[in-house]
């Protein structure tokens, strides 16, 4: 059976990575992936790029819906960081599915509360 378009793929990793932002609150910024894959007929090189090229458009849509979004900051994608997306060639998957990985991360501040209970 062949896949009619691309299919979408939304990964889950619990990454969180940390950072000063403007270098006056530590923020956490969680990261998200997704994966956009398209099957191609066979291994020839036109059909795997037109078929990476194909889901880079649909990845580039993703990133302008996302940010159309946080700019009426709706959705929570308010605190999506705009210098965070990137998008990387991947394939093949499976049964020759080609495509791109669109990473992006949100920026969240950090509370320094500290829990009395835990900390003596």
């Amino acid at each position: 059976a062949v896949a009619w378009g691309p299919i979408v793929i939304a990964i889950e990793m619990g990454d969180t990575s940390f950072r000063y932002q403007n270098s006056d609150q530590l923020s956490s910024r969680p990261v998200y992936k997704m994966v956009i894959a398209s099957q191609t007929e066979s291994s020839d090189s036109d059909t795997i790029f037109e078929a990476i090229d194909r889901c880079n458009q649909v990845a580039h849509d993703f990133i302008s819906r996302l940010m159309c979004f946080a700019r009426a900051e709706r959705h929570g994608c308010e605190a999506i960081d705009a210098n965070s997306f990137y998008i990387e060639a991947i394939g093949p998957i499976g049964d020759l599915f080609y495509g791109v990985m669109l990473e992006f991360s949100t920026h969240d501040l950090v509370n320094y509360s500290v829990n009395p209970d835990v900390w003596l």
